[in-house]
């Protein structure tokens, strides 16, 4: 099974579903939107692999109420938290520094 479901990252906190919706309706049926508002993403069910990969391609870092969106398909939890720890693996940790006295 091909994947039809779209991530969509860095939304306006304000953007509503029908927005979402209509946005994402100019590359295909959409057959469901889950939006999540408290951290600016939503996950976009399309018909059909195809009509995702068009959503992708198209909106992927354009602008949406001034912001530019991150477009990919959805992976599971554990490989989105996996793909964060890589990137972030070779970035040096804070220290907190010992105040003197």
């Amino acid at each position: 099974m091909e994947k039809q479901n779209v991530f969509v990252g860095n939304l306006n906190f304000e953007t509503t579903e029908d927005e979402v919706k209509a946005l994402f309706s100019k590359h295909g049926t959409v057959k469901a939107v889950r939006l999540r508002h408290k951290k600016g993403t939503a996950f976009v069910e399309m018909s059909t692999p195809e009509e995702a990969a068009a959503a992708i391609k198209q909106l992927d870092q354009s602008e949406f109420k001034d912001r530019p969106l991150r477009v990919n398909l959805e992976v599971s939890k554990k490989k989105a938290k996996a793909a964060t720890r890589d990137r972030f693996k070779d970035t040096p940790k804070k220290t907190k520094s010992k105040k003197k006295s």
